[in-house]
């Protein structure tokens, strides 16, 4: 494919450059639109919303349906390092244009289902793993950003956030309308409508991703041996694991669980749209701390937001606490919900550089992802074999608890990788 492409742009001479020139905000316009529109994010997002339909026209038990979410997760986690390797040395742009074919392909093939859960598996898979080549976004943006990175990482990786806002919307209304096959044909053709964008607006942030848009200086970092040979890598892996993985996989049953409750599906899909509209906000003040305090202690408040907004999920119903109860607790919810997105990517870039950036980001999203892979199905039993989600909830908020704790342990970001 990559002989079909034109040559590939590069930002002009960097230390001419602003981090918020045109040339750098037309890119990072690209990442996002990319992102909302042209990776896995829409058939995934839709999962939710596509539960019960899906489940009733074929016999699925939820338990069964979720599965989908396990393939999608461990397929891409496992590719993820690789592909990211392969971003580190062929470029973002053209990588990335390839996993949004596939990904729209998969998405259209859903269309012709005709009840084998395996087909389903199957197609997850594909757009899980051809889903991993979005890693080149996030390196991209920490290349187009240094001083901002925080910000810029926030404002254009809002993708999940403003996705999982319009999602919703575009379901129900395709569902109420044409049905759930109509929903993938939808979704499908999003994706593939993204790829003039892509090939358009995209660039390379530098030779070999190093340079700074704005000092030209060589951001050599560590390779990836030696950031996995450190003790900081992994914490941070482990606190983001504990901090939004029983979070990530609770979202899959919220609309069950809300109309268990008593609330109707549409209440159920307003609920999802308040999580995720005031997820850009979250994200954008997690982005400002970030940049302003260069500490990982920064996080810490967001995740006791979100310890606070968990919680209420186990007592409201209609009666207690109604309709503005949920979409307040929604609100707060989502203020938090996709902090750990720019967190990781400022992260990684600024304890260890972007010499093999996407390679072990790559590493760290695969292991998030295999979490969330796993600990989905494990909800979906403990649902089926309780019938309550309180021990989930109660589950969810220890383990904000114990990631609190970790970032509070996490040494400062080094001066090498963090000016």
């Amino acid at each position: 494919m990559s002989g079909t492409l034109a040559p590939t742009p590069s930002l002009q001479s960097p230390a001419l450059v602003s981090e918020f020139s045109a040339t750098n905000l037309k890119a990072a316009l690209g990442c996002l639109l990319g992102q909302m529109f042209g990776s896995s994010l829409l058939p995934f997002g839709a999962l939710p919303l596509l539960m019960q339909p899906m489940t009733r026209a074929f016999g699925w038990s939820e338990a069964a349906f979720s599965g989908a979410v396990s393939f999608f997760m461990i397929c891409g986690a496992f590719s993820g390092p690789f592909l990211g390797r392969y971003v580190d040395r062929a470029g973002s742009r053209k990588t990335i244009m390839a996993g949004t074919c596939v990904v729209g392909l998969a998405t259209l093939s859903m269309s012709l289902a005709q009840g084998g859960i395996w087909f389903f598996y199957l197609a997850y898979a594909f757009i899980g793993i051809a889903g991993s080549t979005a890693l080149g976004y996030a390196k991209i943006l920490s290349g187009l950003f240094e001083k901002n990175r925080g910000k810029a990482l926030a404002i254009f990786g809002a993708e999940a956030a403003l996705a999982g806002a319009i999602v919703p919307l575009i379901v129900t209304a395709v569902l109420a309308h044409a049905g759930w096959r109509a929903v993938y044909l939808t979704l499908g053709g999003i994706v593939l409508a993204t790829l003039p964008i892509q090939y358009l607006l995209l660039v390379e942030p530098g030779p070999d991703g190093q340079r700074s848009a704005t000092t030209g200086a060589a951001r050599e970092g560590l390779t990836g041996r030696e950031t996995r040979s450190s003790l900081t890598y992994w914490l941070l892996i482990v606190a983001t694991l504990l901090a939004a993985v029983p979070r990530l996989g609770l979202m899959i049953f919220i609309v069950p669980i809300l109309t268990e409750k008593g609330f109707s599906t549409a209440t159920a899909a307003w609920a999802i749209a308040c999580i995720t509209i005031s997820a850009p906000l979250g994200s954008m003040l997690a982005g400002i701390a970030m940049d302003h305090l260069r500490s990982p202690k920064a996080i810490i408040p967001f995740f006791i937001i979100a310890l606070c907004a968990t919680l209420p999920f186990a007592f409201l119903t209609v009666d207690f606490g109604g309709q503005t109860g949920l979409f307040i607790t929604a609100l707060l919810f989502g203020l938090t919900f996709h902090v750990h997105i720019p967190m990781m990517s400022c992260f990684h870039g600024r304890y260890f550089g972007l010499r093999a950036f996407t390679e072990n980001y790559g590493l760290a999203v695969a292991i998030l992802a295999i979490g969330i892979g796993l600990s989905t199905p494990l909800l979906g039993l403990v649902r089926q074999l309780h019938g309550s989600t309180h021990i989930l909830i109660g589950l969810t908020c220890g383990l904000l608890a114990l990631a609190i704790a970790l970032f509070w342990m996490a040494r400062p970001f080094p001066e090498a990788h963090g000016t």
